[in-house]
């Protein structure tokens, strides 16, 4: 007996362990062996889509998921009328294929036959004229969600629908070649059905510069008006304050007009508020205000201006006014506290963002805001003042503040690229020749003697202090690379960048001028190009597009076109093509070689002059036996 319970005791709660196993397992199986759902037929076998499809069957009760030709239904579109029935609306864009259904526990069923959809006609209403390569095309119409394709000058582009009435061609992933810009390519279409107004023939322009909002400057006061939006703060503690135009005795910014708005306090006395440069309404007690600003616009927005402090030193503060005043005093994180720029015109650049430091200073008001807000609202920006305080600036220093092209830009300006309104910085420069070092090599010497020396000539430097000049002789006439800028050992990342240029300034001395140019893509293989550049008298800006450049494969890469994920070499060649018969001469002058996202369009250099912008079409060449 004893023997008996010890087994029992042991074996039993086993064996009930088992038995509540097996139990479960026969309930799930259970639970799995529900009645499969069968269709029977569905009608009508071929329909417009849109329209509803009527499912008969049996075992409907637990289905999950309807689809047509592989679509699958939202269940908005679809209802269970009974265990026999189901109904549902076609999805406008479905091919033919079976219906089939699925229920809960993922069992289904599948018609053998097959629903063929009948599609409405897709209608373009008209074409543009013209597109910029690798930008967008809309077209609007009806029943353009049948559309699914689009061939771009014989390339694939990518289509989405807003609706069924506009449709956009996207054709940043087009292969355009050289030579296309300014000819007609063709556009179609395909998709579900008939398309009426299939293709055009569209005028392909230059790639436009796509900038998201805010990476415009808005320009607040160039202070070319004779006007002063100036205001002193009447019966505070700074004393003999003075302001007006011109005062500080500093020399016109290159890029500043004939104006600049100056701040003199002789001899310091407080560290305190002063006056204020403003822009817009400094009375907000009113009416909403007509003329805002909408920061939010900008990804990083700072106001930014030129600053001469002359023979002084200077300090800033920020104001701004929505629903409240909020304000900042210009410090360590933007700058050096005190500004003294040693006579010279400099950018500054204060952070206008949220978390950049401004506090509340003032009440609530104009826009009927409650005051109870703690965080600055962007919406609606009603001034922006410019403090020209004195608060921890030294005792008994003079005071003085030249300011010029006062303006909010997306981020802060770089005083290494210095530039005005609507200019852009360079993604990367390759030779600013600022270093006095010659980059220029000389090759083919038995067909052209070539001399070149690094010139320093500030007044005529269209960038910086010094250019190259490089004077050739022809001793061979010809097609002749007789040399170059050359640099290596580069990784200069493009690939997130808008569409890439390589630029220079030119002087050719009104005579025609033929460059050739390798370019080392990102896996480290030649490409090269050729092309002209027209006579000019005077300093031009010279922009290639990298993307649409007519390359040669000078490096046995094994892929048709340019890795242009990163560039990591180049040399930018002078061809002797253009220059005549043996004993031609001819002086080349080039300055500041650089890499820009997106076409440069406008260039100003040292002198306030807006450089004619000259964009050379490319040829391909075979590769030079140097």
């Amino acid at each position: 007996m004893k023997i008996f319970n010890i087994v029992s005791r042991f074996f039993l709660p086993v064996l009930l362990f088992s038995v509540i196993s097996s139990c479960e397992e026969e309930a799930e199986e259970f639970d799995l062996d529900f009645p499969l759902p069968q269709i029977t037929e569905f009608s009508p076998a071929s329909d417009t889509v849109g329209r509803t499809l009527t499912i008969t069957g049996t075992n409907f009760e637990r289905i999950t998921t309807v689809s047509v030709g592989g679509v699958s239904i939202s269940n908005d579109n679809f209802e269970v009328t009974s265990a026999t029935t189901i109904t549902a609306t076609l999805p406008r864009v479905l091919r033919a294929g079976p219906v089939a259904v699925m229920n809960v526990y993922e069992r289904g069923a599948t018609t053998p036959g097959n629903f063929v959809p009948i599609y409405p006609r897709a209608v373009v209403s008209g074409w543009p004229a013209d597109f910029n390569a690798f930008g967008r095309i809309t077209l609007i119409g009806e029943n353009l969600d049948m559309i699914t394709t689009a061939i771009v000058n014989g390339d694939t582009a990518s289509v989405s629908v807003v609706g069924t009435t506009a449709l956009v061609i996207d054709t940043r992933d087009v292969n355009f070649l050289a030579g296309t810009i300014g000819t007609e390519v063709e556009v179609s279409l395909s998709g579900f059905g008939d398309i009426e107004n299939q293709s055009a023939l569209l005028t392909l322009l230059e790639p436009a510069e796509e900038l998201p909002p805010g990476s415009d400057p808005r320009l607040l006061n160039d202070f070319e008006t004779g006007t002063l939006p100036w205001q002193e703060w009447e019966g505070g503690p700074v004393q003999n304050e003075q302001a007006g135009f011109n005062l500080g005795q500093v020399d016109l910014h290159p890029n500043g007009g004939n104006r600049f708005a100056s701040v003199l306090i002789p001899a310091v006395n407080t560290q305190n508020w002063s006056s204020e440069i403003f822009y817009g309404d400094v009375e907000p007690e009113g009416d909403q205000a007509t003329d805002t600003i909408n920061l939010a616009d900008f990804r990083d927005p700072h106001l930014s201006f030129l600053v001469n402090t002359g023979a002084g030193e200077a300090r800033f503060a920020v104001e701004l006014y929505e629903s409240r005043k909020w304000g900042k005093w210009y410090d360590g994180e933007d700058g050096p506290i005190v500004i003294n720029t040693a006579g010279t015109w400099r950018w500054v650049s204060i952070s206008l963002a949220e978390d950049s430091g401004f506090g509340n200073w003032g009440v609530g008001g104009w826009d009927n805001d409650d005051g109870g807000k703690t965080e600055l609202d962007y919406g609606k920006i009603r001034y922006i003042k410019l403090g020209t305080g004195t608060s921890g600036f030294p005792l008994g220093n003079d005071y003085e503040a030249n300011i010029d092209n006062l303006q909010i830009t997306d981020g802060p300006v770089s005083n290494a690229n210095d530039f005005v309104s609507g200019v852009q910085s360079p993604a990367f420069v390759f030779f600013d020749l600022e270093d006095g070092a010659n980059p220029f090599q000389a090759v083919n010497e038995q067909k052209v003697r070539s001399e070149s020396s690094v010139v320093t000539d500030p007044g005529n430097a269209p960038q910086g202090d010094r250019f190259l000049r490089v004077d050739a002789e022809v001793l061979e006439a010809g097609w002749t690379w007789f040399g170059n800028y050359s640099i290596r050992e580069l990784n200069v990342g493009i690939k997130d960048q808008l569409t890439p240029y390589l630029s220079f300034y030119l002087h050719n001395g009104n005579r025609d001028t033929r460059f050739e140019m390798q370019l080392l893509d990102a896996n480290g293989f030649g490409w090269g190009t050729a092309f002209l550049t027209p006579a000019y008298d005077g300093w031009q800006v010279i922009t290639i597009n990298l993307v649409t450049a007519s390359w040669s494969n000078w490096g046995s890469a094994p892929y048709p076109v340019p890795n242009l994920d990163a560039v990591t070499g180049l040399d930018l060649a002078f061809n002797a093509e253009k220059m005549g018969d043996t004993g031609a001469t001819q002086s080349i002058l080039t300055d500041y070689v650089i890499l820009t996202a997106g076409s440069v369009r406008t260039r100003k250099g040292n002198h306030g002059i807006n450089y004619p912008v000259v964009y050379p079409e490319t040829v391909a060449v075979k590769k030079p036996n140097l």
